[in-house]
């Protein structure tokens, strides 16, 4: 939900920016991700990576779709 509102607010406020931005956001959102499994020891947990790499793709995919649409409306105007 994060994420999206940051695409929001970027596109408000420099929408020529917003592809680069979200490309910006992806690779946050994977070091948050990647330093929040390091510091919780998911080792323990079988099948921990599934339980990462799933949510991660599927938000990733969902985020540059809406950014897509955004980039494609910004362009009808």
């Amino acid at each position: 939900m994060m994420m999206i509102t940051l695409i929001i607010l970027i596109n408000r406020v420099a929408p020529e920016f917003l592809g680069l931005s979200v490309i910006g956001l992806i690779l946050l959102k994977f070091g948050l991700m990647y330093l929040i499994r390091k510091k919780l020891n998911f080792e323990v947990i079988p099948g921990y990576k599934f339980h990462f790499i799933i949510p991660y793709f599927v938000l990733t995919a969902l985020l540059t779709y809406y950014a897509i649409k955004l980039i494609n409306h910004d362009k009808k105007q």
